[in-house]
């Protein structure tokens, strides 16, 4: 059952798969995120190449993780 709480059983599989790939794959379903904002709302276009900036800095930040 899905509660939104990362548990121990959460914790439990994210220690079990390769830490680089989950990584890539959020950052990835972020900026995918922040795609389909604008599509739904091109106002919103503005805003993107900071979203995209910030993923962008997240991924550098988290290159001691993996």
């Amino acid at each position: 059952v899905v509660d939104g709480i990362a548990g121990w059983k959460t914790k439990e599989r994210v220690n079990r798969v390769n830490r680089e790939l989950l990584i890539r794959y959020l950052l990835n379903e972020r900026d995918i995120f922040y795609r389909k904002i604008v599509a739904i709302d091109p106002s919103q276009e503005m805003f993107l190449k900071g979203w995209l900036n910030r993923v962008g800095n997240l991924a550098i930040d988290v290159r001691g993780f993996v």
